[in-house]
């Protein structure tokens, strides 16, 4: 395994000191770092603020529902941990540190694959881009309909990127649910981009709604028609 290489400083020390908390209490390689931080850290292409951990469901449930207590207390030990915001769900674990969130998630990836990196200084394993981004585009834009600015410019900018982990990414989903997708991005008000509360951050010239819906747009419906045969 290599490190991954730029994620940002403020991000990776908080990754580093929750590490030895994860490693005390979920077994080895069940838990990943996925999420806009580590598609910012390969590519660049905005700011990202807090992390995102992934835990296979299995192995979630288990520690959380045999040790979730425990499991709170000691995140509650950590420097710089924020107790009022910070605790222990069925759902998800929440912390903030210093300012910043990090959040673990029962998951269960589409794509069982190693991306050969680490989170530098840790034994966590980090996620592939195809990865982060089927749960991007299955998550928020099939099945729950609560796509996010910052979600809908991650695979927007993979399509310059890696339009490879995309394509990946679509493999599983039905050419009715891209043509959903599709009829979404097409109904959203302009207004969208200015009235998120999780902005875009980092990007100097940032797209319009119309340009972001567009060439997203126009990428699933190549892929609709390739599916249906046209």
């Amino acid at each position: 395994m290599t490190q991954e290489p730029n994620i940002p400083k403020a991000i990776l020390a908080k990754a580093q000191r929750l590490a030895p908390v994860f490693e005390d209490y979920f077994p080895k390689g069940s838990i990943k770092m996925g999420g806009g931080t580590i598609l910012q850290a390969r590519w660049q292409h905005r700011i990202s603020t807090d992390a995102d951990f992934f835990v296979f469901p299995q192995e979630f449930n288990k520690v959380v529902g045999e040790r979730g207590g425990e499991l709170e207390s000691s995140i509650y030990a950590l420097s710089g941990v924020n107790t009022h915001r910070s605790w222990v769900e069925l759902t998800a674990i929440y912390c903030e540190m210093d300012g910043i969130e990090l959040t673990v998630m029962p998951s269960e990836p589409l794509f069982r694959e190693s991306s050969g990196h680490v989170v530098p200084g840790t034994g966590i394993e980090t996620e592939t881009s195809a990865t982060i981004l089927s749960k991007k585009i299955i998550h928020r834009m099939v099945q729950a309909g609560s796509v996010e600015v910052r979600d809908l410019y991650d695979v927007f900018a993979s399509i310059s990127f890696d339009s490879h982990a995309l394509e990946r990414a679509l493999a599983p989903i039905r050419a009715e649910q891209l043509a959903e997708i599709v009829a979404l991005l097409k109904v959203v008000p302009e207004s969208w981009l200015a009235d998120t509360t999780k902005p875009l951050i980092g990007v100097d010239s940032p797209p319009s709604h119309s340009e972001l819906a567009l060439k997203v747009c126009d990428f699933l419906q190549r892929r609709i028609d390739r599916l249906l045969g046209r």
